[in-house]
């Protein structure tokens, strides 16, 4: 599993920062399960408690199946056509 280049909450993908959806101090680890990019606004209100981890751990999941641009290159952009329809 690779992490997304993106803010797993609003999808901006500048200055990104790592947040421990489980904080280590309570027993998280440092694998990329339990890591979340976020930009700094959503960084912050996750530390807020606006987003708990319950939520990060969904939208995580969820991205998991997003393909990004890398994959739709390497699996060949035809397949993600409307249609199946092939490029000129």
């Amino acid at each position: 599993m690779t992490l997304k280049r993106k803010c797993y909450i609003c999808g901006r993908s500048l200055f990104l920062e790592h947040h421990h959806i489980i904080p280590k101090a309570k027993g998280g680890s440092d694998d990329q399960s339990n890591i979340a990019n976020l930009c700094p606004t959503c960084h912050r209100l996750v530390h807020h408690r606006i987003f708990d981890q319950d939520y990060l751990f969904q939208l995580k999941r969820e991205m998991e199946y997003m393909p990004t641009a890398g994959d739709l290159y390497l699996e060949g952009i035809r397949n993600y056509l409307p249609g199946n329809k092939l490029l000129p």
